[in-house]
């Protein structure tokens, strides 16, 4: 996915993108990515990230976690090499060469699918090896590329419908206009009141538990695949376990949310017991409940006095994926918003190009995903479609089949918005 598109928009901006500031709340993918790619451009960004980005010392009690299982898509490791950002080594805990889907009744399917998986957050909970994690590693590019990282909580928002001022604990900032890449846990975070105010996501509560069991045992158990789970108990439409180093990550999502509980049965199945035995004894090094998007507001973007940007939500507080592929989601929108900025400069133009992106790939895919799920809910529960979707999957019918596997692959992975995943699993096989 290339976000190169000077051709198609020749637009020079009146005002230099060097002479404009940006506040920026929130130092995760999203905030991170607008503000490195911003600096590039010259503007003048701050970022504020209470988080520190410094590795921790061994021994040190620092909150690390953001909640998130780590797992990167193809598209999103595309759209930073697309953008000259390699993801280091030292970041890396895994490389996924497939994944092996698991339907009701035991049966399974191998489909090719490529991902990493990393470490979210500022490195990994429960080892005294420091390891960079992934939000660590973005936060530093920015900073090398000239963003300034403020380690501090934004307070308070102040606006005159022209300039934004931001307070923390450590003083102000005023800024030509706000991004808020804030996530999930502060979307309700008191912004200026605004004639069209900012839309909050519809969030579920999703599961994640990282077990210890070394580096041999998880090659072992797993190698380089990751293991998908498709209705594997009544609460529990999906559930997915992967490598990440010397742990293995287990991520639950159910129909109406998930929690800690919800383990147990999942644990206790045959086909996980003898995936990877029993984890009563093994080391339990995280567990905890983050919030998913499963529907995504409307309007992400408050525009100013002259019709530009004045506030615009992104990452998990704006569009998402409902339900997949998080991060991705996360680096498109703000490469999106960065790409507009400097083809339009901050003007009404920029804003409807970014308003039309947002709504095609994100805010198009709420009812969708819906559909999707449901969809899923009768093939997989009801034991003759069930059956002919893995007869069909398995290659037993050449063009159907393998357009039954890129359906597979394509909701499983949230690669695409759901809404266009008939038509690529139809126009995309290769012929």
């Amino acid at each position: 996915m290339s976000f190169e598109a000077k051709s198609l928009y020749p637009f020079q901006p009146e005002r230099d993108l060097s002479q404009m500031h940006v506040g920026i709340i929130g130092g995760g993918p999203a905030g991170a990515l607008t503000g490195l790619l911003l600096a590039r451009e010259g503007m003048d960004v701050t970022i504020f990230e209470p988080r520190s980005k410094r590795m921790p010392e061994v021994g040190e009690r620092k909150r690390l976690c953001v909640g998130c299982a780590g797992l990167l898509q193809e598209n999103a490791i595309e759209l930073l090499q697309s953008l000259d950002l390699n993801i280091p080594g030292e970041v890396i805990q895994a490389k996924l060469t497939n994944s092996v889907i698991h339907f009701p009744g035991g049966k399974t399917m191998v489909i090719p699918s490529h991902a990493l998986t990393v470490y979210r957050g500022f490195g990994p909970v429960g080892t005294s090896e420091k390891i960079m994690g992934f939000d660590a590693w973005l936060l530093n590019e920015a900073e090398k590329a000239g963003a300034k990282i403020i380690e501090a909580q934004v307070t308070n928002v102040h606006s005159d419908g022209k300039n934004v001022d931001l307070e923390s604990s450590v003083g102000s900032k005023t800024a030509d206009f706000l991004v808020g890449a804030y996530g999930h846990n502060q979307v309700h975070m008191k912004l200026p009141e605004q004639d069209n105010p900012l839309g909050v996501p519809v969030t579920q509560p999703a599961c994640v538990r990282e077990y210890y069991l070394g580096y041999e045992k998880v090659k072992e158990k797993l190698g380089q695949s990751q293991h998908i789970f498709a209705n594997p108990t009544p609460e529990i439409w999906y559930a997915a376990i992967y490598p990440k180093g010397p742990f293995i990550s287990i991520a639950l999502m159910g129909r109406n949310g998930a929690s800690q509980n919800d383990y147990k049965d999942f644990l206790g199945l045959k086909a996980v017991q003898e995936l990877i035995g029993d984890l009563e004894h093994m080391r339990l090094s995280c567990g905890c409940t983050s919030h998913i998007t499963v529907r995504s507001p409307e309007t992400v973007v408050v525009s100013n006095k002259e019709g530009g940007f004045h506030i615009a939500n992104l990452g998990d507080a704006g569009g998402q994926r409902p339900r997949k592929n998080g991060i991705f989601a996360s680096l498109d929108s703000a490469a999106k918003f960065a790409e507009v900025l400097r083809l339009y400069g901050n003007t009404p133009q920029a804003i409807k190009v970014f308003k039309r992106y947002i709504t095609t790939n994100y805010v198009w895919d709420n009812w969708p995903s819906e559909v999707v799920l449901q969809s899923l809910d009768l093939f997989l529960n009801h034991e003759f479609p069930r059956k002919l979707i893995i007869y069909l999957g398995n290659g037993n019918v050449p063009l159907v089949s393998e357009a039954v596997r890129r359906t597979i692959d394509l909701v499983s992975s949230g690669r695409y918005p759901y809404w266009q995943i008939p038509m690529r699993a139809i126009f995309d096989i290769k012929r």
